[in-house]
């Protein structure tokens, strides 16, 4: 048997930079399950720039990225996955590696990994909006009816 009857298979999962990924090489046999999880459920953004440069950027999604794999298998599986950071290096022009991994498995193997990235962000300040206290604070849920109606739109959003 040469290597062109062999089996092989690659798997790939991103989300914003993060991934995980198998690659299965030169196996004469191969079962295999695999499921993947990816979510985005807010994303924050802040950008600070002169006309002439970034001086500062940060991207602060809360996401997951959940994949499982389980497989038995003769030949080479490499398994690898990378979770980037929320600041950009403006030096290096990218945001940079704050773990990844790459795993080898060779031989005749069951293989069973679970691997889970996930990022929250939950702090944003709302004291710059306590002006709109019917909207963008929870006040809101404890007014009565009465109160509700005066903050209609009209009210909170004209300039006069």
């Amino acid at each position: 048997m040469g290597y062109c009857d062999k089996i092989n298979d690659r798997d790939f999962e991103g989300n914003n930079g993060d991934f995980a990924g198998t690659s299965f090489l030169y196996n004469r046999e191969l079962s295999m399950e695999q499921m993947t999880v990816i979510w985005l459920q807010r994303m924050n953004a802040t950008v600070l720039a002169t006309n002439d440069s970034i001086l500062l950027a940060e991207f602060k999604p809360t996401k997951y990225l959940g994949y499982l794999i389980r497989a038995n298998s003769t030949g080479i599986a490499d398994l690898s996955y990378r979770l980037r950071d929320y600041r950009y290096d403006v030096k290096h022009q990218n945001y940079p590696v704050l773990s990844e991994g790459d795993e080898r498995y060779y031989g005749t193997y069951n293989l069973s990994r679970k691997i889970a990235m996930r990022s929250i962000f939950d702090n944003y300040d709302t004291s710059e909006y306590d002006w709109l206290p019917c909207c963008c604070t929870n006040n809101w849920i404890n007014m009565g009816m009465q109160d509700l109606q005066v903050y209609n739109a009209d009210r909170v959003f004209s300039s006069s």
